[in-house]
């Protein structure tokens, strides 16, 4: 049986986080967070097997290597900076108006989310499955691999300044590729 210390360390409600220290390193491990706030801080995050739950983590700048996350209906508008994803899971959550530099998603899910105004600038994209991903007026940038499955919709709004290889993708009818 678990004691109340153990279950508190794996569980956060309504957290607010606000930083004044020069300490950026934020790592997060085998927990879940829900409905916190975490707004336009830098850090250097090293995650691991946490399950976010309507959290906003809107202008989160920094560098970051997720793995085993899952985001549940929450805000990562203008998330800036450089994430290596794997084993990722972003449900019904908004990604509008990211930058993100050279970002690496591994074997990652996005269902049902917005990259509107994104921009990607180098991004490589391995064994990742999407289901209704929009994707409106994003900018994707010397892309390195695009491995994505699934239906989007608003590809053929891509940036003018978007990768050719992202505007053939993107630009195809959604029902024309396989989930």
């Amino acid at each position: 049986m678990e004691t109340r210390e153990e279950v508190f360390a794996r569980s956060f409600k309504e957290l607010v986080y606000s930083s004044e220290t020069d300490s950026r390193f934020f790592p997060l491990s085998n927990c879940s967070v829900a409905k916190a706030e975490i707004q336009g801080q830098y850090f250097d995050m090293l995650w691991k097997g946490v399950s976010f739950s309507r959290c906003d983590l809107s202008h989160v700048r920094g560098v970051g290597h997720w793995s085993a996350l899952e985001f549940d209906n929450c805000k990562l508008v203008r998330l800036i900076g450089s994430y290596s994803v794997a084993d990722c899971v972003f449900r019904k959550s908004d990604l509008s108006r990211c930058h993100l530099y050279q970002p690496a998603f591994i074997r990652c899910r996005v269902e049902k989310c917005s990259f509107k105004g994104a921009v990607l600038i180098e991004p490589t994209f391995v064994e990742c499955e999407v289901a209704a991903m929009d994707l409106a007026r994003s900018r994707w940038q010397d892309c390195r691999s695009l491995e994505i499955r699934g239906n989007w919709k608003n590809g053929e709004t891509l940036s003018e300044r978007s990768d050719p290889r992202a505007k053939a993708l993107f630009g195809r009818h959604p029902s024309s590729v396989p989930l």
